[in-house]
C-alpha cells in the first residue's frame, strides 16, 4: 500500500480526503529501519489502522542508489531537506497539502502500543483543525490566541516553514492590537 511518488501520494490523499504518513527509511542498510518495517509497518493491524486516515508514502534512501531511479532519489533528497529529516526511520504525518503536524520514529514497544500512539498523533491534526475553525469565527486577541494554539509543535523551523501564513496573520493581529493600545 506504500506509494513512492510524493506528488501521486498527495493527489491520492486529497482525492480520498486523507492525510499523508511519510516514511523516511533506509531499508537496505539500517537495522533499526528493518526492525521498524518488520515489527510495525508491515503488520496487517498497523496497515489497517493507518489506511483509515492516511495515504502511505515510503521514501527510501538505499545504500545502493543504482537500484532506484534518479528521479526518485532526487525527490527523496529534496523531501528529506524540506522536512528537515536528520535520521532514519522518521515518520512525518502531514495533511494532503504536505503540511506536517506530527513527527515520530521507531521506538521499542509492542504493535498495540505503537498503533495507539499513532492514533494519538492523529488527534494533533484534529485539534489543529478545530482551533483553526474556531479562529475563523474569532477576532482580535481571541483569534490570535486560537491561531497560536493551533500551530503544531514541530522540531527546528518546520512550523515556520509550513505555517508561515498563520504566523504572519498572528503577527499582523498583534501589531493591530498593539497599535490600538498606543
Amino acid at each position: 500500500p506504500w506509494i513512492t511518488d510524493f506528488q501521486q501520494a498527495r493527489e491520492t490523499a486529497a482525492g480520498a480526503k486523507k492525510d499523508l504518513a511519510i516514511l523516511f527509511t533506509a531499508s537496505d542498510w539500517l537495522d533499526l529501519a528493518k526492525t521498524f518495517d518488520r515489527e510495525i509497518l508491515s503488520q496487517v493491524d498497523f496497515l489497517s489502522a493507518a489506511e483509515e486516515h492516511y495515504t502511505l508514502v515510503r521514501l527510501d534512501f538505499p545504500k545502493d542508489t543504482n537500484s532506484q531511479p534518479s528521479k526518485t532519489t532526487n525527490q527523496n533528497q529534496m523531501l528529506m531537506r524540506a522536512y528537515r529529516v536528520r535520521g532514519f526511520p522518521t515518520l512525518v504525518l502531514a495533511d494532503a497539502l504536505g503540511r506536517p503536524y506530527a513527527i515520530t520514529g521507531y521506538y521499542e514497544g509492542d504493535l498495540d502500543t505503537w498503533i495507539k500512539e499513532f492514533k494519538q498523533l492523529r488527534q494533533v491534526r484534529e485539534k489543529r483543525d478545530q482551533l483553526f475553525a474556531e479562529a475563523k469565527k474569532a477576532e482580535g486577541v481571541g483569534r490570535a490566541k486560537l491561531l497560536t494554539q493551533a500551530l503544531p509543535d514541530l522540531p527546528g523551523n518546520l512550523t515556520a516553514r509550513y505555517y508561515r501564513n498563520v504566523i504572519d496573520e498572528i503577527i499582523d493581529l498583534h501589531d493591530r492590537i498593539i497599535g490600538k493600545i498606543f
